[in-house]
């Protein structure tokens, strides 16, 4: 076959599992709304909450995913960066995390944040997981000689 037709259904694959696991985890989210609207348990929107979390999390990662497999190809060892681990994964995970401060203080300001832009919340998640995905990389033998020469290390 191909290797423009194996992409093409590589991607394909890709789109179908990712709309697939977007529909399956919106009718979890719509089952534990129905659950909450009965029996108001705080725990069915705690638990709404962290799925809303740990999905778009997921997403994140899952959008990284075709770089990650382009650089699995490339010849070098891995390594990760850890400059946009910690610039920007760092606060992605406190402001994906601020939900979570209720335990805290229950008049917490960024759980009041959190609660009232559930869209913010959303995007540093995905960049959360992005990032992690991204920051692994491959560095060739060459590079390292280099870093080495000028007595500096990854």
């Amino acid at each position: 076959m191909d290797n423009t037709v194996k992409r093409l259904i590589a991607y394909l694959a890709y789109v179908i599992f990712i709309v697939l696991l977007v529909l399956g985890v919106e009718r979890l989210d719509l089952y534990i709304k129905h659950l909450y609207s009965f029996t108001y348990h705080f725990r069915y929107a705690q638990l709404g909450f962290s799925i809303m979390i740990l999905f778009n999390i997921t997403m994140g990662m899952l959008l990284a995913l075709p770089g990650l497999l382009i650089t699995r190809r490339l010849p070098g060892v891995w390594r990760i960066d850890w400059l946009p681990l910690l610039v920007v994964g760092l606060p992605s995970l406190c402001a994906a995390l601020s939900a979570y401060t209720y335990w805290i203080s229950p008049l917490s300001a960024l759980y009041l944040y959190a609660i009232k832009h559930l869209g913010v919340v959303k995007i540093f998640c995905m960049l959360l997981g992005f990032v992690l995905i991204n920051s692994w990389q491959k560095v060739t033998p060459s590079d390292n000689e280099l870093l080495s020469d000028q007595g500096l290390t990854r």
